[in-house]
Formats: C-alpha cells, structure tokens, sequence
C-alpha cells in the first residue's frame, strides 16, 4: 500500500468538510440576516400602524363659528284683529243694548253723561262729549247715556225723555219686555219701541200693565181716593206684589 496516497485522502477528505461547514455557515448567516430583517420590518410596520392608529390631521382651513343670530325683539308682534268669516245678519228682534244692523254694531254709549251723575231736573252748563242732537215734536234735544238735555238760559237741564224722540242705539242696562202684544225695552223710567224700517229706537208712552222692578227717579207719591199711587210726568204706577211675594210696580190709568 502507496503511504503517499493514502496520506493525502485524508487531507482531502478534511478540507471537503472544512469548505461544506464554511459554506453551511455563510448559509445560516444570509438566513439570519433575513429573518432578523423581516422581523425589522415587520416591527417598523407595526410601528407605522400604531402611531397611525392614534395620530388626528388638522383641517387644512380654519373653524368657522356660526353667525351671531339676530337680537330677540323686546315686545312681541301685536295679533292681527280678524275678521268675522262670514256677514252679519241682523235679528228680526233686536237683543237690549246693541243695534240690530248688518256688520258691526257701534259701541254702546257711555254711562257717564258728565264729570258728575246727573238726575232729572240737573242743570249743566255744558254738554257731556259725544252728545247726539235729536228731536221731538218740533223742540230741539240732546241724547247722551240714557239721559235727555234741553237748552236752558246758560246752559241746559236734564229732563224726561220726549216722547217720539229717536235714538240709533239703546242705553246699557235696557231690558226687554213683553207687554200689550208686542216688545218693549225699558230703562230708567224710559219706554222704547224698535223700528225696523228705521232701524232705530223711538221713545213711546208707558204702555198700562207694564211691571217694572222699580219706581224711576223723580217719582212722587200720591194718594188718589185713599189708595197710595206714584207718579213720573204723565205716568202713574202702583204697587203690586208678585207670586213670589216681591214688591214691584205696574203701570195704570187715572
């Protein structure tokens, strides 16, 4: 056996397995590389997300506030007044203290005839305002809240409704009646009769059998025959008493 040869297979056979290990070395080593790269940037990626996840971008204008809204008026709107929806028909017997014409009526007038309350017989020296100027029999009036004015020397006097006189609208607190087959409104010792044709109210005679609840102011007692009467101008009254036993007054003819 050649001690030459077989000397160098071993020599070979050393350097074979010193150049396999070398080269599984640099093997191992590209694959670490590797590895610990994508681990990289597996965590860079991972980073990269995280602060995405947290992170807010800024509007690229600026916030606008929203306008100042108007100042609230101090008082509110007054409503408008309405109107009635459909025309106002006039009644064929015309309700107490409103004038029974088509659309609205007139305000009623004012209880208040002056600066003070007048009674019959009063005298003024001036007339209270909104006065109306109304007639009768030839003679020359004046018409204010149920009460009747004549001129007299420096002024004018408060006397009893002339008969026949007319008036548009009937003082507050009229009350109707039914007596002698027809309506009748009454106040204050005062008779009226309502005209259609007209449309106004007409001061009439006390009509016998009417029953009032009191005696007008300015009545007088007077006894006729040992029986006790009360008079008002050209109207007597007597006393009567009613089913409920209530003093009232009745209008008759002496």
């Amino acid at each position: 056996m050649n001690t030459t040869t077989f000397g160098r297979r071993p020599l070979a056979a050393l350097a074979i397995l010193a150049a396999a290990a070398l080269l599984a070395g640099e093997a191992a080593a590209r694959g670490g590389g590797g590895m610990a790269g994508a681990r990289g940037g597996g965590g860079a990626s991972r980073s990269g997300a995280s602060r995405g996840s947290v992170r807010y971008s800024r509007p690229s204008g600026g916030t606008t506030r929203p306008a100042t809204p108007a100042a609230r008026p101090a008082t509110r709107p007054a409503a408008p007044a309405t109107r009635p929806s459909g025309p106002v028909t006039r009644p064929s017997t015309p309700a107490a203290g409103a004038r029974p014409a088509a659309g609205a009526a007139p305000a009623a007038a004012s209880t208040a005839a002056s600066s003070r309350r007048v009674s019959l017989g009063d005298r003024v020296d001036t007339l209270p305002a909104g006065s109306l100027a109304v007639s009768a029999g030839g003679n020359a009036y004046h018409y204010h809240g149920g009460r009747y004015y004549a001129a007299r020397a420096g002024g004018y006097a408060v006397v009893a409704p002339p008969i026949g006189c007319r008036i548009p609208l009937l003082p507050p607190g009229s009350t109707r009646h039914w007596w002698r087959n027809r309506w009748y409104w009454y106040h204050g010792g005062c008779y009226y009769n309502y005209w259609d044709d007209t449309d106004d109210y007409e001061v009439v005679e006390a009509p016998v059998g009417a029953i009032v609840d009191e005696l007008p102011e300015g009545a007088e007692k007077v006894v006729v025959d040992g029986k006790t009467y009360w008079k008002v101008g050209d109207t007597w009254y007597r006393p009567v008493y009613s089913m409920g036993g209530e003093l009232k007054y009745e209008v008759v003819k002496l």
